[in-house]
């Protein structure tokens, strides 16, 4: 009898180091992943932060002087298919195209109006985006477009 009770002993403390374990494992693990999202979501509203945590997001180099780049140009005929802002315009030196949303049916289209339209610009060419538009006689937007123009 005194054996039977020694093991449910046994069985009791052995359960209830197991539940410690767990709570404490599952807690930290929470915790972490709490920490992590709210990390990145710091990160997202903030890509000029200086000081990043590198332990939970990923490094983030090169300028943030609002130019792009040829290939950062191409990148958004790519990418703004599925959710281009109105005016839904744009504009490259003198070709201008509007984006529709297609989820991808015409994104080698609009790669190659913007690819013809900076092909001729040099490899180190940079761009700053602006919302231009022109106006009618009687006051009412006639043509809205986002315009990528070269920087000096």
């Amino acid at each position: 009898m005194e054996k039977e009770a020694f093991e449910i002993l046994d069985l009791g403390i052995l359960m209830l180091v197991v539940a410690l374990c767990i709570v404490t494992g599952v807690t930290s693990t929470f915790m972490t992943n709490r920490r992590a999202y709210g990390y990145n979501e710091t990160y997202m509203q903030d890509k000029n932060t200086t000081v990043k945590n590198n332990a939970y997001v990923l490094k983030e180099y090169g300028s943030f002087d609002a130019s792009l780049s040829r290939a950062e140009l191409m990148l958004i005929t790519q990418i703004q298919d599925s959710n281009m802002p109105s005016p839904k315009n744009i504009k490259i030196h003198d070709t201008q195209f509007n984006v529709n949303y297609t989820y991808k049916e015409n994104l080698i289209t609009y790669g190659q109006y913007m690819a013809s339209a900076i092909l001729s610009d040099g490899k180190d060419t940079k761009y700053l985006i602006s919302y231009e538009y022109e106006i009618n006689s009687d006051g009412k937007t006639k043509n809205a477009y986002f315009n990528f123009a070269k920087t000096e």
